[in-house]
This record gives C-alpha cells, sequence and structure tokens, in this order.
C-alpha cells in the first residue's frame, strides 16, 4: 500500500514541479532599482548653538526626524507618485500614471542604522521595482530627488517662519532698548548726578574686582599651602644624612634656586602681555623672586661645603627642603596679599554701602538698558544668520550615498524558489490525495471485517508478498521459499479429517490477480508436509502459471487427460521437488477456457483425480474473467475465494461470493490476502476445513 502512496505523491510532485517552472518561466521578468541615502542626521542645521531655544524650535520645523519618521515620508504614496509623474513626463510614458499603484505595490524602503548608533541616524534603502532595468533605476533616483526637494520647501519654509519673528523680536527689542536709555538719561537729569555716575560705576566695578582678586588669593593660598604640607610630609620619610666619601663640592641649592628663579621670570613674562604690572598675578611673582633671589646671594656666600667622610646630606631632602622654604615664602607672601585684598574689599563695601538711594537707582537703570541691549544684539545676530542661510540655499536634506544603475539581472521570478514550492506543493498535495483516495476506497482492511460483510468464514488471512507473484511462484517450486503460515495452519487443520475418501479444493480469485494461484501453491505444499497425498491441477489454461513455475508449459496434462477421458491422469501427473506433491499441468494446446469441453469430462477428470490422490488442489482463472471457475466450483468439496486487501473492494465481493453461490457452491470459504502485518495469520475458523462432508 505505501508503494501506491509513494507513486501518487511523486506523481504530484513531478507535476507541481512542472507547473511551477512554466510559471516561473512565463512570468513577466521584475528588476529592481537600488538607491541609499543618509538620513535622519544629514539634515540637521548647522551653528544651532548660536540660536535660542525659542528660535531653534521653529527653526527644526524643517528639520528631518528620527530614522523611522523619515522612512514613513520616503514609503508614503505621494512621494512615489510625485516620482513617477516627473519620470512620466521626462519620457514621455504616459502609461506609467495608469500603472503606478501596481509599482506602488513592489516599492519599499528598507533602513539601517548608521556607525554612529543613534536611533535619529540611518541609511535608507529605495527599492523600486519594475519591468526594466532602466525604469526602476529612474524611478528610484527621481524618489530621492522628490524627497530632498519635499524637505527642503520645508527648511525653506521653517528659515521664513524663524526670519519673520526674529524681525518682530528685533523691533520690539530696540524699542525696549531706547526706552530704557530714555529713562536713565530722565533720572540723570532729574537727580543731578550725570557726573557722579561715573563714580558709582567705578566703585562698583572695583569692588568687584578686589572680590574677584580676593577669590583668587585665597585659592592660591589653599594651594600653597596644601603643597607646603606635602614637603612636610615627605621629609618625614627621608634620611637627613647618607654614606659618602670626603669631597668638596658646591652647594646643590644655588642651581637649583637659579632654575626655580629662571621658572618664575618665564612666568611672569607669559603674564605681562596680559596683566598689568601692579596686578596681584604679577606682584606674587615678583614677591616670589624677590625672595627666590635673597636665597640665592644666601647660598653664594658659602659656594663649597665640605662632605663628611662617612656621610653627606641627602641630595633629594635638600630638594625638598628647599622647596619647602620656597613654599613656606609663597604662603606667606600670599597670606599678605589675602589679609591687604579684605581690608580693601571691605573698605570699598562700606563705601559702596554709604550710596544713596538715588546712585543706586542710576545702577539699576544701568544694568537695565545692559540687559536690553543685550537682547537686542543676539536677536540681531540670529537674524543675520538665519539670512545669511536663505540667501546662500537650503543644502539637500538627505545625503545620497550612491544613486541607482540599471541592473540587468533580474529579481523576479526565482526560478528555484518556484520550482521548491512546486515541488513541495505538489508532494503535500499527492500525500493528501493519496490518502484521501485511499480513504474513500470500499476495501476490506481485517478478516472480522470480510466475515462481517459475506456472511462467510475466512479460514487464512496472509500478509502482502515483498516479491512480484511470478518471482513468488518460481521460488515456491524451486523450495527456495516456504509458504506463509496461514496456509500452513490449514493444512495442519487437515489432519484432524476424519473422511476417507479423498477431497478436492478449490482457489478462485478476483480479476487480474494471482493471489488464488499462489495460495493453490503454498496449500498444496503445506498439506503434502502433513504426509497425505497431493495432486495440484493447473486449470487456469489461458495464464498456465503453475505449469510456467515448474518449468512444465511444454509437458502434457490437464488438456490431453481432458481429451482421453482422464484414463491417463496418472500418467499426465508430474512429480515436484516436494514430497507427496505432484502436479498435472495445463498440457500442449490452444484452449484456453475449461468451457471448451463438454462438462461430464471435466466431471470424470476430478473424480480421476481423486484416486490417484487424497487431496486435489485445483488452481481455477478468476471468477470474473470465466466462467470455469463457475462451473467447476460445484464440483469441489471446498471453494476457497481469495480477496486482497489492497485490490478488491466489498462490492466485488459481494458479486463474486452471490455469483459462486448462484451456481451451487455450498462450501465457500474465504482467504484474505495482502493483508497488514497485525493480522492475524489463521483464523479460528480454519477448522472448518475439518467438517466438510
Amino acid at each position: 500500500m505505501y508503494k501506491q502512496h509513494i507513486f501518487r505523491t511523486l506523481i504530484f510532485g513531478f507535476v507541481g514541479l512542472v507547473v511551477a517552472l512554466l510559471a516561473g518561466f512565463l512570468s513577466p521578468k521584475v528588476y529592481e532599482g537600488r538607491v541609499e541615502m543618509l538620513i535622519g542626521e544629514a539634515g540637521r542645521v548647522g551653528g544651532s548653538n548660536t540660536l535660542t531655544e525659542e528660535v531653534s524650535s521653529i527653526v527644526d520645523r524643517g528639520r528631518q526626524r528620527n530614522a523611522a519618521t523619515e522612512r514613513q515620508i520616503l514609503s508614503s504614496q505621494g512621494v512615489f507618485f510625485n516620482a513617477v509623474q516627473a519620470v512620466s513626463e521626462r519620457t514621455g510614458d504616459t502609461g506609467l500614471l495608469v500603472r503606478w499603484p501596481a509599482l506602488y505595490l513592489q516599492y519599499d524602503v528598507e533602513t539601517a542604522r548608521t556607525n554612529s548608533q543613534t536611533d535619529e541616524a540611518g541609511v535608507a534603502i529605495i527599492k523600486v521595482r519594475a519591468g526594466s532595468p532602466e525604469l526602476s533605476a529612474e524611478i528610484a533616483n527621481q524618489v530621492s530627488f522628490v524627497f530632498n526637494d519635499v524637505r527642503q520647501r520645508e527648511s525653506r519654509a521653517a528659515l521664513e517662519d524663524g526670519i519673520r519673528a526674529l524681525e518682530g523680536r528685533v523691533l520690539s527689542a530696540e524699542r525696549e532698548l531706547k526706552a530704557a536709555e530714555g529713562r536713565l538719561q530722565a533720572y540723570k537729569t532729574e537727580t543731578g548726578i550725570a557726573d557722579l555716575a561715573l563714580d558709582i560705576q567705578g566703585a562698583a566695578a572695583s569692588k568687584n574686582n578686589l572680590e574677584a582678586g580676593l577669590d583668587q588669593a585665597n585659592a592660591e593660598l589653599a594651594a600653597a599651602r596644601a603643597t607646603v604640607t606635602e614637603y612636610r610630609r615627605q621629609l618625614q620619610t627621608i634620611p637627613s644624612r647618607v654614606l659618602d666619601t670626603e669631597q668638596k663640592a658646591s652647594s646643590p641649592i644655588i642651581p637649583q634656586l637659579e632654575a626655580q628663579i629662571n621658572q618664575l621670570l618665564q612666568e611672569r613674562a607669559v603674564l605681562s602681555g596680559t596683566y598689568l604690572d601692579d596686578s596681584p598675578q604679577i606682584l606674587r611673582i615678583d614677591s616670589a623672586i624677590k625672595q627666590m633671589r635673597t636665597e640665592l646671594a644666601r647660598a653664594e656666600k658659602n659656594p663649597l661645603s665640605n662632605v663628611n667622610i662617612m656621610t653627606r646630606l641627602d641630595s633629594l631632602r635638600q630638594t625638598i627642603q628647599s622647596n619647602l622654604k620656597i613654599g613656606e615664602a609663597q604662603v606667606a607672601a600670599l597670606s599678605a596679599r589675602v589679609n591687604a585684598l579684605s581690608t580693601e574689599t571691605s573698605k570699598k563695601q562700606a563705601v559702596v554701602d554709604k550710596l544713596p538711594a538715588r546712585e543706586r537707582q542710576v545702577i539699576q537703570l544701568q544694568r537695565d538698558v545692559a540687559i536690553q541691549d543685550e537682547n537686542y544684539r543676539r536677536d540681531k545676530t540670529q537674524l543675520e544668520i538665519l539670512r545669511s542661510r536663505a540667501a546662500t540655499g537650503v543644502r539637500s536634506a538627505a545625503t545620497i550615498l550612491n544613486t541607482a544603475q540599471p541592473n540587468p539581472d533580474p529579481i523576479a521570478p526565482d526560478i528555484a524558489k518556484f520550482g521548491f514550492i512546486g515541488l513541495f506543493a505538489g508532494l503535500s498535495l499527492g500525500l493528501l490525495v493519496s490518502f484521501l483516495i485511499d480513504s474513500l476506497k470500499s476495501n476490506i482492511r481485517s478478516a472480522g471485517q470480510l466475515s462481517y460483510l459475506t456472511g462467510l468464514p475466512v479460514v487464512a488471512s496472509v500478509p502482502a508478498l515483498k516479491a512480484p507473484a511470478p518471482r513468488a511462484l518460481k521460488s515456491l517450486a524451486r523450495r527456495t521459499q516456504e509458504p506463509a503460515e496461514g496456509y500452513r495452519y490449514m493444512a495442519f487443520a487437515l489432519g484432524s479429517n476424519s473422511h476417507a475418501d479423498p477431497l478436492a479444493y478449490g482457489f478462485t480469485g478476483t480479476r487480474g490477480a494471482s493471489l488464488a494461484t499462489l495460495g493453490a501453491l503454498q496449500f498444496a505444499i503445506s498439506a503434502a508436509k502433513t504426509g497425505q497425498k497431493v495432486l495440484l491441477i493447473d486449470a487456469e489454461l489461458g495464464r498456465s502459471q503453475l505449469s510456467r513455475a515448474f518449468e512444465l508449459e511444454t509437458a502434457p496434462g490437464l488438456r490431453e487427460a481432458l481429451a482421453g477421458g482422464a484414463a491417463n491422469i496418472d500418467a499426465l501427473a508430474q512429480s515436484t521437488p516436494y514430497d507427496n506433491l505432484r502436479i498435472l499441468p495445463t498440457g500442449i494446446g490452444e484452449t484456453t477456457t475449461l468451457a471448451d469441453y463438454a462438462t461430464t469430462e471435466v466431471e470424470r477428470t476430478v473424480d480421476a483425480a481423486k484416486t490417484i490422490a487424497d487431496i486435489v488442489v485445483m488452481s481455477l482463472p478468476p471468477c470474473d474473467l470465466h466462467v470455469d471457475a463457475v462451473a467447476v466450483s460445484r464440483l469441489m468439496n471446498v471453494t476457497i475465494l481469495t480477496v486482497s486487501a489492497l485490490r478488491t473492494n466489498a462490492n466485488q465481493i459481494a458479486d463474486i461470493v452471490d455469483m459462486l453461490k448462484n451456481a451451487g457452491v455450498t462450501n465457500l470459504r474465504l482467504v484474505l490476502a495482502d493483508a497488514v502485518s497485525n493480522s492475524n495469520f489463521a483464523m479460528g475458523d480454519s477448522s472448518d476445513l475439518a467438517k466438510v462432508e
């Protein structure tokens, strides 16, 4: 059965493969045009740090958003239709405007992250598919141009909105600045302190400078104290003297002090380019230089020093001690500087605190003028920036990484994919149809079902053969194969036969099947092995399968027995490789059915066969092919109908049973061949063979 399923499945798979390949070859070819664009970050406007947040929000309305938003714009029908319309006008192909919905269905935009790995940036891949490589490439390029044009229009509109907003703000800031200047001038005129205002402003500025200098001096003092603390900590870890030989050497402090003085002079030269000579920074450097020179003069008075023959001062410790003295001198100088600045700041604060209320009002009005002036200048600067951008033009919103080029290789149809899908669909459909056909068949599946349908006993149930019937017949005839267990069980049941008279068994089947012939041979072999004499008669004159299996197709046999009145049947019976088994071949002649002979001749032949054997087994033609089985079966003691579980349906079985019963057959038994592997090989009804009258 599984072979039929495999055969049907392979047929459907082949048909599906052929249909799919034909569909693939006959389908129109589709070509793809690809353009890669950098979106998301390419449209950002540079120099946005010079614009306020309010102005930037107006200008940024024309800027690109994240990659997902830009992909939606690229994927929109409007952008694609404008691109197709432009290509149609340029090429003169008006049919594009009719076909554009079908082209849009094949249009796609993919995005990929850039190396910066930001959510706002990405590479958009525009894919346009059309019937020619030139058309797909041209539409893809036009889509990128249309997208840039849309973005440029939005950017220009946003710039114009920003310019209009700033123009209004500049006019308003200019009016507010003039009003603030007018209020200051009016107050000065009213109070008569126009000249005093400069002194007030100078005092306030001096106070602010003193406070700044005091903060800086405190910071420098803290740093110098930290340095002195670190030097003292290092001196605690370094020994004061080390072993050495006696020698004369110059003091190491002199070159160190000279190097430090040169370094301070260089720093003073650098600061002189920025500060005046009376600035705190310059004064601090001068104080340190002066102290260093004092130390250098003291050291130069004793340039040479005798080192003890056993020990000497550690050079690193001397260096740290020297640096410590310098640091202590700097701390002292900075402390004096901080005290002086603190005193001056307190004095200036007292002066400022004593200013009259009118003088403070002047300061407030001057601050208002400064604020309005700053607002006016900022808005004016932003307006000039936006006007400059508008005059120079808006650059492309997205950078085109590569333009589309006509690709002569089509992307569809994919013949291999078509073939695979067709083959898979065909195999699946074939398997489904095969099982559906098998499920709709009214075949007999089991011995119980067959017995229930016909009301007759099933004497054996044998599995399907692994080899074809002709080969199986030859194997049995040459003793290279054993009979099925079901037939051996049938032959064993004959051992309980108490009848003294020989019995005749007729085996028949359905159209085109050799199962009855196989059954007759296996039953005859099994019966012979029980010790009884068996005569096997090949009554299939048209096919002579048993005669060919025993290589006796040219030997005299049944035809000669029928023609000679059955007197010579014992001489016509041929021996076989099996003990107790002889065979009567079909004989020599052209007759094909037993109907060519008189009924009396057939009866005499059967009776004569019973005289030379205990069991006569006659292999008859199929019931629905010739009337031989119907005519001869009534002469048999037992008629065995062989039914195939694979090929015979219930209707055929019912018709054959009715045909045999109408012909006068009374002892009809059934054998189920090609049964499934889990069926019983022999049924309990085999005992009926021993109950034949």
